[in-house]
């Protein structure tokens, strides 16, 4: 398909190429159609629509009747004035002025600062002591040979966490002078905890976010990993404290950046990010919470037979690691490695300090609480799979293996499952921040920005710039069955969509970057990014936590989940591979 600016109408034969579907308000499914059928002549309309540059639609003009399925309609546009709109889109920006950072070099400056940063405070900052003395206590009736978990105790109660934690911790004690008490080292050893899991998340962000591919998504970028850089209780948890959430929110960062980065691995991706996320449960258990989002993307991105394998790694990896107790004592080992029935302190509670104590340890409270995050991740759930219908619905059995998923959506969905398990939490304690920090910044593009972070396109036509999203990329044949390569669909804002050759996309989504994604949209979603991590970084760091403290905290989560509720950026961008072809991520 192509377009000229030159006046006039002309049509052309080609042997190569399908009728080019009219941009109708008909449902993609209608595209096959169009290629396979001879398209009719279509009369003016009474009085077309017009643009707000005051040309007429294109989509309202008579089309010729064309005579074989092979003959190929050229369209050429007067070009009119340009509108204010476009005027506006053009005038220059202090985005488009400032050349952002180059994504890897800069990833790698951060690293460094954050390695110096982290043993400056190591340096400065005398150590709290909080739960190491516990978790050593616990590893030490490990070693001694109980296996017994509820005998397994420390200074805080009993073991609450699964075998995995026991695993890492002796490595722990027998590293830092046999016995634990070398607690400099255990702090160098989480400071470079603190490193790895910083890259992992820089990793899942460069693909999420598109880094690679424009000013706009390298402005995301940089102001992302700024953000997670600046975080005083976070490097607290790590470095000061030495938390085992730590481990837990790591290993479940690698598995996905796994699931989002290992599209070279076709089939095996969501096996091999099984392991270190069935790991990362191992080591706590609230890693759980992502455990919903997971088990989506492993029905919309692989069969039944792929997901039982994928689900049989992750409960395989828990069985291995718990042999030792589930062969002696297997009823104590679940009943407290996997503890659902739990009572916290309300002293320490950062989300929920305004209520009374009596209410805060209530059951109809830990019920109702329980029954909204069930509900949430319901709705959230009809909401994506919704989506997904648009170009196939629920992509199960034989439709999945032909579909991968962009990386911003996995990463999206993933992180979302988790940040529902949050917001309906029944508390959250200081190191609780580990779990989701991480998360926020791309949760908060995708709410605020989301239309624009990796599949918006746009086309002038009739002087004035329309905006869409692709959807999906498709093998198209013709009804003699010639190949004619992939086209991507593309869904345009007032409901038209088009098929469209991948050389004509890559313009528009290049007129997409440099005419409206250094807008305003950009600037308010980074507001939205200190407004939201500012309230929940003021909540962590106010201890005791106040009533005021934890209000502010509800108001940034609620309004978060609100906004990725009613915003338009949780939607995927789906690959559909053809017979024999190779799909690429959009």
């Amino acid at each position: 398909m192509s377009r000229s600016r030159s006046p006039g109408r002309k049509s052309s034969s080609s042997s190569s190429s399908p009728a080019r579907p009219s941009r109708s308000r008909s449902k993609p499914d209608s595209f096959a159609a169009s290629v396979h059928s001879t398209p009719t002549a279509k009369a003016p309309k009474k009085k077309a629509g017009q643009r707000r540059g005051g040309s007429s639609s294109p989509r309202n003009s008579p089309k010729p009747a064309q005579t074989s399925t092979m003959t190929t309609t050229t369209t050429t546009r007067k070009p009119s004035s340009p509108s204010p709109v476009l005027l506006r889109f053009r005038a220059p920006s202090l985005l488009k002025a400032l050349l952002p950072p180059p994504p890897l070099a800069f990833s790698a400056l951060v690293l460094v600062g954050e390695l110096f940063l982290c043993l400056l405070i190591i340096r400065k900052v005398a150590y709290t002591e909080i739960d190491w003395e516990a978790y050593m206590s616990e590893v030490s009736g490990y070693l001694s040979g109980e296996r017994d978990y509820e005998k397994l105790r420390g200074g805080t109660g009993p073991l609450v966490y699964p075998a995995g934690f026991l695993y890492v911790f002796s490595w722990l004690r027998w590293f830092c002078g046999g016995d634990g008490s070398d607690i400099g080292k255990a702090q160098l050893v989480f400071a470079g905890l603190y490193v790895a899991n910083r890259a992992t998340v820089m990793a899942t962000y460069y693909l999420a976010l598109g880094a690679g591919e424009g000013r706009a998504q390298k402005w995301r970028y940089a102001v992302s990993i700024v953000a997670l850089s600046l975080s005083q209780r976070v490097h607290s948890i790590y470095v000061l404290r030495c938390f085992n959430d730590c481990v837990a929110a790591f290993l479940c960062n690698l598995a996905v950046l796994v699931f989002v980065g290992g599209s070279k691995l076709g089939w095996l991706r969501n096996h091999t990010a099984s392991v270190p996320y069935s790991l990362s449960v191992s080591a706590k258990m609230n890693t759980l919470l992502f455990a919903p989002g997971i088990l989506l993307i492993f029905l919309q991105s692989s069969t039944y037979g792929e997901t039982f394998i994928s689900l049989s790694i992750c409960a395989g990896i828990q069985l291995v690691l718990g042999y030792p107790f589930l062969s002696t004592y297997p009823v104590s080992y679940l009943k407290k490695a996997f503890e659902l029935s739990r009572v916290f302190f309300f002293k320490w509670t950062v989300n929920l300090k305004f209520l009374p104590e009596d209410i805060f340890v209530s059951k109809p409270l830990s019920l109702a609480l329980l029954g909204l995050h069930v509900a949430a991740l319901g709705f959230f759930c009809s909401r994506l799979v919704r989506h997904v219908g648009a170009v196939g619905g629920w992509a199960v059995g034989a439709d999945a293996k032909r579909r991968r998923l962009s990386p911003h959506y996995i990463a999206t969905v993933v992180y979302l499952s988790n940040f529902v398990g949050i917001v309906f939490a029944r508390t959250l304690h200081y190191q609780f921040y580990s779990w989701y920090f991480d998360s926020l910044p791309l949760l908060i593009w995708t709410a605020f920005d989301g239309g624009q972070i990796s599949s918006r396109v746009a086309k002038e036509l009739s002087g004035e710039l329309h905006f869409g999203t692709i959807v999906a990329r498709e093998m198209i044949s013709t009804a003699s069955g010639n190949n004619l390569g992939f086209h991507y669909l593309v869904n345009y804002e007032d409901g038209d969509s088009e098929h469209i050759k991948e050389g004509e996309l890559r313009s528009m989504i290049a007129r997409a970057k440099d005419e409206e994604e250094a807008d305003s949209g950009l600037i308010k979603s980074v507001a939205w990014i200190i407004l939201i991590m500012g309230g929940t970084e003021y909540a962590f760091n106010v201890f005791p936590a106040t009533p005021k403290s934890s209000l502010v905290l509800q108001v940034c989560h609620f309004t978060l989940l609100a906004k990725l509720w009613w915003g338009q950026g949780v939607q995927p961008l789906l690959v559909v591979e053809g017979e024999g072809g190779k799909g690429a991520e959009g």
